[in-house]
């Protein structure tokens, strides 16, 4: 059955209800369109007018309702069924303009005498504002919370007195709140600090500008701690300092760190020091005696009148020491050095061209050896800042022992790969030599004067320099190898 539909008459209640915000009506199950009555507070909450609810077919107040509430309502009105009618939800509708706004719904089922629904009466209100409010209330709320757990917060006024201390401070401070309150900041100073260092901080917090720095406060029980520290002015309706707000963060453990590795920098510089005085005692104060007695034992042995007997025996017996000696004196210089990169200049390092670089230093070796290389260096990786004599004297030991150590049965092929992963460059170098037992050999590869092969010439220096000027770099290095078939080195450092 279809009712005629028509606003009620003007009166009193009706020019109230009109003047109200938000959208009251009347609703009947009976009658198709649903609404009988609409007040015309729907244009502003909607968008629409009473008229589109009342009699346009195409517009349906419950397809304007946010799809996943509408489901949510649907449920509810399920919930309801059996009951007396009665709503107040909150959902969401979506105004003619396409913008989305949240609601609230109240209505209530009128019945008649036999307890059968009528029609239902409700009033529907805006409330976007209420609940952004709420949410940025809530938000600000959990924001506090948060900071008050996670900080140190206190508030003081003008004059510096403390006004207020959250739960941490007086934890943190061994102070109660009470002890706290009233007092300056000056309860918890540490002695630390200049008063030029606070003057700074007042200088600035009293021009209206934000503080910040690192402090080291004294506790109620004596106990020193350390917070990071940001103080901020606040200002009243008249953009006035009235108040300032501190939030410091507890940075104890992490000054600790910091001079705990400023005391272990100091350590290294003056071992640093003492090996670098070492080593010009070495390359200066050893190597000038050492040369002295190179050239006495020549002219000794060019002496005629030493040339027989137990005379000629001895002066090469001492000739030979001293050589010895200069040889170890030499090496123990350029191992020193190798230990010490500090002076070392970062420079442009283009890898092929290091490559030809020892390739022509080596060029007897490998034209008399026949061998060949295979070259794979990705673009990323052929251009980088390193220490350049370091990544020479690398590629020519790695080179010159890939020849050295070859297989007499086949020509020797060195194949040489970089490429860049993430920050670090990763170089190996896999020759098809004589290989090794890592098993027997492994532990002492890189070791100072180690040799495992003494029908080949060399003073076991080479790989133990590359170790150590690799670590220099920061990286590290690793070997593969089986005898018989190769082995292969893979470096790898941070560029």
């Amino acid at each position: 059955m279809n009712f005629p539909v028509s606003q009620p008459e003007p009166s009193l209640s009706l020019n109230l209800i009109n003047q109200l915000p938000g959208m009251f009506y009347r609703y009947s199950f009976q009658y198709a369109h649903g609404f009988t009555f609409v007040s015309n507070g729907c244009r502003v909450l909607t968008g629409y007018t009473e008229h589109d609810f009342l009699f346009d077919k195409k517009i349906n107040y419950s397809n304007i309702i946010y799809q996943a509430d509408k489901i949510h309502l649907s449920e509810r009105y399920r919930a309801e069924k059996g009951k007396k009618f009665e709503l107040n939800e909150e959902y969401r509708i979506v105004c003619r303009d396409g913008n989305m706004k949240w609601v609230r719904e109240i209505a209530k089922g009128v019945y008649n005498e036999k307890g059968e629904l009528k029609y239902i009466e409700g009033y529907i209100e805006d409330i976007e504002t209420d609940r952004n409010e709420s949410h940025a209330l809530n938000s600000l709320t959990a924001y506090q919370k948060a900071v008050d757990t996670a900080a140190i917060v206190s508030i003081a006024d003008i004059k510096g007195r403390i006004i207020y201390a959250n739960d941490l401070f007086c934890e943190i401070s061994k102070f109660t709140r009470d002890e706290l309150i009233g007092k300056n900041h000056r309860i918890i100073n540490s002695g630390t600090h200049s008063k030029e260092f606070f003057k700074d901080l007042w200088d600035t917090i009293s021009a209206g500008k934000i503080w910040n720095g690192e402090i080291q406060n004294k506790a109620k029980d004596g106990s020193y701690y350390w917070v990071d520290t940001t103080v901020s002015p606040i200002f009243n309706n008249k953009n006035k300092v009235v108040q300032y707000l501190s939030i410091r963060r507890l940075i104890t453990e992490r000054k600790q760190l910091e001079q705990e590795k400023e005391k272990l920098n100091s350590d290294l510089t003056h071992r640093y020091n003492e090996l670098m005085q070492f080593n010009y005692i070495v390359s200066h104060n050893l190597r000038a005696p050492v040369a002295n007695m190179i050239g006495l034992a020549r002219m000794l042995s060019e002496d005629g009148e030493i040339q027989e007997g137990n005379a000629k025996a001895l002066v090469d017996y001492i000739s030979k020491s001293v050589l010895t000696l200069d040889v170890v004196i030499k090496d123990l210089s350029q191992i020193l050095s190798a230990r010490s990169p500090i002076h070392e200049k970062i420079e442009e390092v283009v890898l092929p061209d290091i490559i030809k670089s020892v390739e022509d230093n080596l060029e007897n070796q490998i034209v008399g050896s026949g061998t060949r290389f295979v070259i794979d260096i990705n673009k990323n990786a052929a251009v980088f800042k390193s220490i350049k004599s370091y990544i020479q004297s690398i590629f020519y030991n790695l080179i010159s022992n890939a020849i050295k150590y070859r297989n007499d049965a086949t020509n020797p092929i060195i194949v040489i790969k970089a490429k860049k992963i993430n920050k670090h460059l990763l170089i190996t170098f896999t020759d098809n030599g004589i290989g090794m037992d890592l098993d027997k050999v492994g532990g002492h590869l890189f070791g100072l004067y180690k040799k495992f092969n003494f029908d080949k010439e060399g003073r076991g220096l080479g790989l133990h320099m590359t170790k150590t000027q690799v670590e220099s770099l920061g990286g590290t290095i690793n070997v593969f190898s089986r005898e018989g078939l190769g082995t292969t080195f893979v470096i790898k450092f941070p560029v």
